[in-house]
């Protein structure tokens, strides 16, 4: 009966509007379809343990999330400071100023190596050879940080960078002498009777040997040399040096070092 009625109902209506009840049931029909299969294959999943949706875990970058077993500020973690000045940047206190004025120190390493072995190369040298004056102080710039500085440089008459002086006459100023009469270190660019080409512990210089020593400190050793010169070596606060030491009255007025076939640099000394 409820079929009959439907079907005389419909054939009463015009063709668009057949045509649209049509279209209503039709989409009825494949939004059914649609949704039955979808809760089919949900019902197919495996449930993922304790319920929990399947997310992909995220890293959490060290120092920068809540983990608690990677605090944001642990200090044994922690990155080194950035460099805080450029290399070669000369310092009056804690202010950069122009290496061509009197300054007290100057940055020479940016990568934390703050030995006096990575000054001795900033400056041109060979850690193994050069023997530099005690007052220069090498430290980083301030704690963690990667840039040292090297101090003591004032009074030195130094109006540019050491870097790469070692290798020059100007690098004399940064060498370990002694002043005429004197045990005080002073620059060997200023008049001096000994030159210390060797200085290291006790306990670490049993195999050296002042005249090869010498040798590689010169570039030569010729028996003319020693008529004005003599190789001194002794102990002192427990270390053992090598130096040359000027005969008779006469001063050194420069370093010996790389001296190869040169004229030595000596002079009758001043008095007063």
């Amino acid at each position: 009966m409820i079929v009959s009625s439907i079907r005389a109902f419909f054939t009463k209506l015009s063709p668009v509007a057949q045509f649209i009840v049509k279209a209503v049931f039709l989409l009825g029909a494949l939004g059914s379809i649609a949704g039955g299969y979808y809760a089919w294959k949900q019902s197919t999943q495996a449930p993922d343990q304790g319920g929990t949706s399947r997310v992909a875990p995220q890293s959490i970058a060290p120092g920068t999330g809540s983990n608690p077993t990677n605090p944001p500020h642990d200090i044994s973690t922690a990155a080194p400071l950035a460099a805080r000045w450029q290399l070669g940047t000369c310092l009056v206190g804690e202010n950069p100023t122009n290496c061509s004025l009197p300054h007290d120190a100057e940055v020479f390493s940016q990568n934390g190596d703050c030995s006096a072995a990575e000054l001795i190369r900033y400056a041109g040298g060979h850690p193994d050879i050069e023997v530099l004056l005690s007052r220069l102080e090498t430290r980083p710039i301030e704690s963690g940080a990667l840039d040292c500085q090297v101090s003591g440089l004032r009074g030195l008459d130094y109006r540019s960078s050491i870097r790469g002086t070692l290798g020059k006459s100007s690098g004399d100023a940064l060498r370990r002498c002694t002043d005429p009469g004197t045990t005080e270190e002073t620059p060997c660019s200023k008049p001096h009777r000994r030159e210390v080409f060797y200085f290291g512990p006790i306990s670490e210089s049993s195999g050296v040997a002042c005249e090869q020593r010498l040798n590689e400190y010169i570039g030569r050793v010729s028996q003319d040399l020693f008529k004005d010169i003599e190789i001194a070596d002794g102990q002192i606060d427990g270390n053992y040096f090598c130096a040359v030491d000027v005969r008779g009255s006469n001063v050194l007025t420069g370093s010996v070092r790389s001296l190869a076939d040169n004229t030595l640099p000596i002079a009758p000394a001043v008095r007063d």
